[in-house]
């Protein structure tokens, strides 16, 4: 399953997209390290170019980065 993030710095939010849909807009976290954005039952958490996806009625997906 491929989907994608645009992240926005400026307003510290993660937007997450697949097959052209916004699915969520999260909002960041403060994480030890890596990163960490979430609203309601969306999450996204990483370090480095893995990450795992969390999404309403589904497990989290293991997520890597796709250059």
């Amino acid at each position: 399953s491929k989907f994608a993030v645009r992240f926005d710095n400026q307003h510290d939010t993660a937007a997450i997209t697949r097959d052209g849909r916004t699915l969520a807009t999260l909002d960041g976290q403060k994480p030890a390290s890596g990163i960490w954005y979430r609203k309601g039952p969306y999450e996204l958490r990483g370090k480095g170019d893995a990450a795992t996806l969390t999404t309403p009625g589904q497990p989290p997906i293991a997520c890597t980065v796709i250059r």
